[in-house]
């Protein structure tokens, strides 16, 4: 009965009474959003790692262009397709051939 009357008398104050089940709560909750936050960083920092040794290898290891083109002349590249049209025909005239073979292989495989 005196608890009631606390958390009544509390309520009433404005002060929120803390359960020990109510920090249990935040703390789990608390850990899952640093967890995924974690995990949120290293998965950015293996991609953007990535990247780097991409560049640095194309850069100065195979320093061939037909062989390895780098993430900043892919970059380049895309960004002078934008600008002359060139790749929203590109992409259209792919996305034709791509919608043709796979209706031809549904087809053939509805067939078979």
């Amino acid at each position: 009965m005196g608890d009631k009357l606390r958390g009544a008398a509390a309520e009433a104050a404005g002060d929120v009474a803390v359960l020990p089940s109510d920090l249990i709560k935040i703390e789990r909750k608390r850990k899952r959003t640093s967890k995924a936050l974690k995990a949120q960083f290293f998965a950015w920092t293996s991609v953007f790692s990535g990247l780097i040794i991409w560049e640095i290898v194309g850069r100065y290891l195979v320093q061939n262009a037909l062989f390895l083109a780098t993430p900043i002349q892919a970059v380049g590249s895309i960004v002078v397709l934008v600008k002359s049209g060139e790749l929203a025909h590109h992409a259209w005239v792919s996305g034709q051939e791509f919608l043709i073979g796979f209706v031809i292989a549904c087809v053939t495989g509805v067939i078979l």
